[in-house]
């Protein structure tokens, strides 16, 4: 497989849509006359008889007579490809309306005004896309009104964080541009039920108010909130979504954050008596653990996700995003002057002991898919007889026991695969043929490092190498017939790199591979 990409031959499945730090490539222009320059040409007229569209001042304006109504346009796409559709909405007398395509029935509905977006996979070689009043009647306007086809990892693409439809794989990157490969993850809940919109009644303010910002979120369009301390002596700054939890399990925190104004760092309380945790925005590190772990992860243009993992002493717990006073030992109460601010976008709160991807909400909990990967063996000339496996990855965390990376199967009696360990930060190399182990080789490795391992094997001569360790040959082995090289089946992390050579390499050929 080498210089093939996996999504070239990947049988992917995600049964739900996936955020992941993107290269990202717009083409043209879909949409006819989106902007409403001088008129509404292009445009017709859709729902009950009693409804209109006009133009007003360089927009659309629609006034519903009934549920449905508005305006649409069809253009020609291709099926299976990603397409990118945008619209700034502003409510008159209605108070929600919504984009939508069709047919795919993708849509996105907003209760105020604001840009939204959303990311379909064309299903037929004519779209429509429509706004329109979902439900009640009323008038509303959209401007800018735009469909794009996407492309990812071009050289010039630009990085944002992205949400991918659902089977459509991610292929993720550092904010450097850097590639870090395939991103795959086990499925995961966001409990916040309102993860991006900060001035919902959800998220209780205490010594601070939450205003729209003038800058941009990570995904390169949404207009996030700033927390503004209020003015007064040595109170807290901070806004509290209370959730209900259960007591001693694990639960992970995260949110995206920006400085605003002021000095003020950062501070994050996930789990009642679970975890607290400082984050030094100047640096982009983690000041202060006084309970927990923490985390924080450079996401480009000054945006920081840092997360907070902790054990749950209680049944309920109060999730809080808090200003700090900059100070080492981040204090959260202070004299406030009224005027320092942090950005903030995408909270979740998350079962688990480390941050999966982003998982947008908008009024209840969401939950993400796992990915599923696999290739069958038929598609890449597969040698029953020997051969080698190689993958560089890594893992996010080593919290489970016995999850394949890279994973040569049949079925549970008969693999080779490249797998995490019961130990801790352990890659095992093993073989299977008929229920009874043939091989198993083990090497350690630092905690969420990128690794290199890589398994040969034929008849009676099989061994592995991690990061160009040396190990013994198996000269007592059977191989096994597969039928499918199943991928991060388990895990959660990154897939930089799998080759497959039809052949048993050497040992010395073998540390040279992974070194």
């Amino acid at each position: 497989m080498a210089n093939v990409k996996a999504t070239d031959l990947i049988d992917f499945t995600r049964a739900s849509k996936g955020h992941a730090l993107a290269k990202v490539s717009y083409g043209e222009e879909l949409v006819t006359n989106g902007t409403f320059t001088d008129n509404i040409d292009g445009w017709t007229k859709v729902g009950d008889a009693a409804s209109t569209i006009s133009y007003s001042a360089g927009k659309i304006e629609a006034d519903a007579a009934t549920t449905l109504d508005g305006a649409l346009q069809s253009f020609a796409t291709v099926v299976g490809k990603v397409y990118y559709a945008t619209a700034d909405i502003a409510l008159g007398t209605s108070n929600q309306a919504r984009l939508v395509t069709q047919p795919t029935e993708d849509f996105t509905l907003t209760t105020t005004d604001k840009t939204v977006s959303l990311v379909f996979v064309a299903t037929s070689a004519t779209t429509t896309i429509r706004v329109d009043s979902y439900a009640g009647t009323g008038t509303f306007t959209a401007d800018n009104i735009s469909v794009k086809e996407v492309t990812f990892d071009q050289p010039n693409g630009t990085l944002q964080l992205f949400e991918h439809p659902q089977g459509i794989p991610r292929i993720e990157y550092d904010a450097d541009g850097n590639l870090l490969g395939l991103l795959i993850e086990e499925s995961r809940t966001n409990l916040i039920t309102y993860s991006e919109d900060f001035s919902n009644a959800a998220w209780t303010k205490y010594g601070a108010s939450v205003v729209a910002s003038t800058t941009t979120a990570p995904d390169g369009f949404t207009t996030p909130y700033e927390i503004v301390e209020n003015s007064g002596a040595a109170t807290q700054h901070r806004i509290v979504d209370s959730i209900s939890i259960s007591s001693g399990v694990t639960y992970t925190a995260s949110v995206y954050v920006k400085r605003g104004t002021g000095s003020r760092q950062f501070g994050i309380l996930n789990v009642l008596g679970g975890s607290r945790v400082y984050f030094n925005l100047d640096t982009g590190t983690v000041a202060t653990e006084t309970l927990g772990s923490g985390k924080i992860e450079d996401v480009g243009g000054g945006w920081y996700r840092c997360s907070s993992t902790g054990v749950s002493t209680s049944t309920s717990t109060a999730f809080y995003l808090a200003l700090c006073d900059g100070t080492t030992t981040g204090s959260e109460t202070y004299d406030g002057d009224g005027l320092s601010s942090l950005v903030i976008y995408g909270a979740q709160l998350e079962a688990g002991a480390f941050p999966t991807s982003y998982i947008k909400t908008t009024g209840s909990t969401a939950t993400r898919s796992a990915d599923v990967a696999s290739i069958p063996v038929s598609d890449f000339g597969y040698n029953q007889n020997e051969g080698t496996l190689f993958v560089e990855a890594q893992m996010f965390i080593k919290d489970v026991s016995y999850k394949a990376i890279a994973n040569l199967n049949t079925d549970g009696s008969n693999r080779i695969r490249i797998i995490s360990s019961s130990s801790v930060n352990v890659i095992q190399a093993e073989i299977t043929n008929g229920g009874t182990a043939q091989l198993s080789i083990s090497e350690t490795i630092p905690e969420s490092s990128l690794f290199s391992g890589a398994i040969a094997y034929k008849q009676n001569d099989s061994s592995s190498s991690v990061n160009g360790s040396v190990e013994t040959t198996d000269t007592a082995c059977t191989i096994p017939a597969v039928t499918k090289l199943d991928i991060m089946t388990g895990n959660s992390g990154h897939i930089k790199s799998i080759k497959y050579i039809p052949k048993r390499l050497s040992n010395a050929k073998l540390q040279e591979l992974t070194s």
